[in-house]
């Protein structure tokens, strides 16, 4: 049986030994191997089918009712088949081993080739997926130390901005508190003024005699011509019973009233008594944001060489009040009698000015000008001739007598107020460094202190008493001054002046740490040392004060 094949023949060695096959990119085309294989197969497996059919028919001609096996060899196959076909089925042998040995051969180097290629790809992948995991975590670290860096200049920003901050409130504080003490400074002086000036009204008003009808009406609207003189019928009088001395006398008064938003200034001044006449010039400087002003009224007594002073309501005819005149005698009338000169109380709008000022009212007007605006009245309302100075020097001793009283009444208050605060503060040191030696690591201010409420009650309790006697010692033993509302600005102060910048400190002290509570320990030790030996002596007697000035603002007039 012959097979055409348009490839090499399997059955021919010749065949066989030759064949020829195409080459591809990686070696022999497998599908014509493959194919090859298969027909080599095919033929061997015919041939070997051939062979058993042959054997089965030489083992019956040979036995022919014997069906056991015989084995051929190649000679009795040789000797059965024939020489061609002996040969045919040895070349087709050993083409079939050969083919078989290529085929391996091929599929090992396929095989070795693909694991090669797939190990290089691996590591070519892994080499990658290393660079790019390496890349990752280079970028994530770097975004990661940019954001703290960030953080941290975040944090070291909003904490300058937060001392800025702390520091420009403290100055303005500080700059509040000094502007209060010069207001209650100055309200105090005013109040001694106005106390001062109220006793010299009293005693004014002690000395007024009555006035009778005046010798003269002034028509007070301002003309541009001489003013109309209006006398009544009776005659003119004179005083036989005073001496030139005694007529000559010159008293000076001022008084300047200091207010929050208007200043009043009156300038007095009484010149040349003359036997028969009494002249009397008056001016008023008022300051233009005053509305209304009070008229002045300068009386005298015969008997008494005092001139005073008295402020009275305006009233709807301006008329100018002189002294009363003293009964007539006829007796010592020889010299001729002149009418009374007019009292003029408006600059004149005339071209003709006075040329006759007196050098006294110049000089008096001169120094009045130089004085400040600003300074409170710290004279008498009413000055009198050289045998009351006496009166005036027994004022002065009351005032430093006052003064001495108030250091008698403050003074032991502050010495007991400074030690309850430092005993205070000397306990809350202990706490809290026992506190640091058994607690964790202290981060914030809230795990060292209690809030700023509880901490400010501990040391208002402390001080409650003492400043409620400094205020009942300002309000003089009166029920006012045990009022709790009266020290509420005094225990406010202690709470501003010392609790808060010990809580501000002790939070910088904390930051600074970062949890090393030895470290903290050192800075608590050397805050409270701080307080202790200044912070309370410097603000303590400002604080007792305080309550004092409030407990006098209690029984202040007005």
């Amino acid at each position: 049986m012959a097979i055409s094949f348009s490839r090499p023949d399997p059955s021919s060695a010749a065949s066989v030994s030759s064949a020829q096959f195409p080459t591809s990119r990686r070696g022999f085309d497998q599908a014509e191997v493959r194919d090859f294989l298969r027909m080599v197969a095919a033929e061997l497996a015919r041939l070997q089918e051939r062979e058993r059919f042959l054997e089965r028919e030489l083992r019956s001609a040979q036995h022919p009712g014997s069906s056991d096996a015989v084995t051929m060899d190649d000679d009795t196959a040789t000797r059965l088949l024939g020489e061609e076909a002996a040969r045919v089925l040895q070349t087709a042998r050993e083409a079939a081993t050969q083919i078989r040995a290529r085929a391996e051969d091929g599929s090992a180097r396929l095989l070795r080739e693909a694991t090669d290629e797939a190990q290089r790809l691996r590591e070519e992948a892994e080499i990658e997926s290393a660079r790019r995991r390496q890349d990752a975590a280079s970028d994530a670290e770097a975004e990661v130390q940019m954001a703290k860096q960030q953080g941290r200049d975040m944090v070291n920003e909003a904490r300058a901005y937060r001392e800025r901050v702390l520091s420009e409130l403290a100055r303005r504080r500080e700059l509040a508190r000094q502007q209060l003490e010069q207001l209650i400074h100055g309200r105090d002086r005013l109040l001694q003024a106005f106390e001062r000036s109220r006793l010299a009204a009293v005693d004014v008003m002690a000395e007024l005699a009555p006035l009778g009808e005046p010798v003269e009406y002034v028509n007070l609207q301002p003309t541009t011509g001489p003013v109309p003189l209006m006398v009544p019928a009776t005659s003119m009088y004179m005083q036989p019973d005073r001496d030139d001395d005694d007529l000559d006398q010159v008293a000076q008064t001022q008084v300047e009233v200091a207010e929050a938003e208007a200043e009043v200034e009156v300038e007095i001044e009484i010149v040349e008594l003359d036997i028969e006449i009494v002249e009397l010039e008056i001016e008023l400087e008022v300051d233009a944001e005053i509305e209304s002003e009070a008229d002045v009224d300068v009386f005298g007594d015969a008997d008494d060489d005092t001139i005073g002073l008295q402020l009275v309501e305006p009233h709807d005819d301006t008329v100018v009040s002189l002294p009363e005149p003293a009964p007539f005698d006829d007796r010592n009338d020889n010299n001729d009698r002149e009418p009374a000169r007019v009292v003029s109380l408006f600059a004149k709008t005339s071209d003709r000015a006075e040329t006759k000022p007196t050098s006294s009212v110049d000089d008096l007007f001169a120094r009045l000008r130089e004085s400040r605006a600003d300074t409170v009245v710290e004279r008498a309302a009413i000055v009198d001739i050289p045998a009351d100075e006496v009166e005036d020097e027994g004022e002065e001793s009351q005032t430093e007598s006052g003064v001495d009283t108030v250091a008698e009444a403050v003074v032991p208050l502050i010495l007991s107020a400074s030690r309850k605060l430092k005993r205070v503060l000397a306990d809350e040191q202990n706490e809290l460094l026992d506190l640091l030696r058994r607690k964790e690591p202290v981060r914030t201010l809230d795990d060292l202190l209690p809030w700023e409420a509880d901490q400010s009650a501990r040391y208002s309790a402390a001080v409650e008493k003492d400043l409620v006697a400094a205020a009942v010692a300002g309000a003089q033993g009166g029920s006012d001054g045990r009022n709790p509302a009266i020290v509420r600005p005094a225990i406010d102060a202690v709470t501003n002046d010392i609790i808060s910048p010990l809580r501000d400190r002790l939070t910088r002290s904390i930051d600074k740490a970062a949890g090393v509570n030895s470290d903290l320990a050192n800075e608590v030790r050397g805050i409270y040392r701080e307080w202790k030996a200044h912070r309370i002596d410097e603000y303590v007697e400002e604080i007792v004060r305080l309550a004092y000035d409030r407990g006098a603002l209690t029984v202040t007039p007005g």
